[in-house]
């Protein structure tokens, strides 16, 4: 079953918005279109995204609480100091309204919040509005807003790593609406890049009939509040030259040993941490055997229907001793979940 229409939808997937390139040439109308009435803007500083409202109780919303928080502006409810931020990016259109990016830069820093205060000194604006990492924003704002902040998070990712040139070393300049950058001296074009993650679901069908599925834990990824153990499916980064498929087998092998085939697309999801599209495959084997690789795995397993099912009872519950699945907005889990309820 592809994930196509799947409920919850999938985490910064379903953005409202025309992107329009054929709008990201002209500065003058660009900037028209910024201070027009029916823009709308989103702020972000580093990685934290501006929310309105300055008590905000993330710890207690889930994706499914409505919610009165909101991530954009209008350009009049901003202040003279951020209303001459440049460069800005736009976005797209949603029904004619442009949606805009812009970057918050006020001094060097090494941290990705603002533990001093610092923001707030200069731009004093934004005492009444709330600093969010973009996981914990998703939790209490609509998930159109969510896509929407998440391509600005992707793009400004992608602008911060990419202001020299490649070829020449000079400083590179922002054109298109921010989707290009031109280095001057040389003439050399940069264009935002999309990291291709493969991520499957490898299933085998036991000596008893029953189908189980191969789900692990891997060496850098943590539990997040929970203090178990956290499995997922395997996944990695596709290879220069590399064809999907082949970075399906390739890492399959390559992180149990195993060696798969049939494989099959199911679907996709945005990631922007930084800037990786999730790619959701299914594969078969015939192999039991697990040969792991602890340089990338912790453990890898196999699990039946009935243990799955465990492990989705465990997402409400804690203990030192319990395994847990993915959240259900990811990719990882609507393919554990197509899988289990066939």
């Amino acid at each position: 079953m592809k994930l196509n229409n799947r409920q919850p939808p999938l985490l910064f997937c379903g953005s409202p918005l025309n992107r329009s390139h054929n709008d990201r040439y002209s500065a003058t109308e660009l900037s028209a279109m910024y201070r027009s009435a029916n823009a709308r803007i989103t702020l972000l500083y580093q990685s934290q995204h501006v929310i309105a409202g300055d008590t905000i109780p993330v710890a207690s919303v889930t994706p499914a609480t409505p919610t009165t928080f909101r991530a954009t502006f209008s350009y009049a409810e901003l202040p003279p100091a951020i209303q001459a931020i440049t460069p800005f990016a736009l976005l797209g259109y949603d029904n004619n309204a442009p949606y805009f990016a812009i970057n918050i830069a006020v001094a060097k820093t090494t941290h990705e919040t603002d533990t001093t205060g610092e923001l707030a000194r200069v731009y004093p604006w934004l005492q009444a509005h709330t600093l969010l990492d973009l996981r914990a924003v998703s939790a209490i704002i609509s998930a159109h807003e969510a896509a929407i902040l998440a391509h600005a998070r992707a793009l400004f990712h992608w602008q911060q790593t990419h202001q020299f040139c490649g070829a020449c070393g000079a400083t590179t300049h922002l054109i298109k609406g921010g989707h290009a950058m031109r280095c001057l001296p040389c003439g050399q074009r940069s264009y935002p890049r999309t990291d291709s993650t493969i991520i499957v679901l490898v299933e085998r069908i036991a000596a008893d009939g029953q189908p189980e599925c191969l789900l692990a834990s891997h060496a850098k990824r943590k539990s997040g509040n929970k203090s178990g153990q956290y499995f997922s499916l395997l996944a990695g980064f596709v290879e220069p030259g590399e064809t999907l498929e082949e970075a399906v087998y390739r890492e399959v092998f390559e992180e149990t040993g195993i060696r798969v085939s049939a494989v099959q697309y199911q679907g996709s999801q945005p990631w922007p941490f930084p800037n990786s599209l999730m790619l959701g495959f299914r594969a078969m084997t015939a192999e039991r055997a697990i040969h792991l690789n602890k340089d990338e795995l912790t453990a890898a397993k196999w699990f039946d229907k009935a243990a799955v099912r465990q492990l989705a009872a465990n997402d409400q519950q804690m203990g030192s001793d319990r395994c847990y699945l993915p959240n259900s907005q990811s990719i990882a889990r609507q393919l554990i979940d197509a899988w289990l309820h066939e």
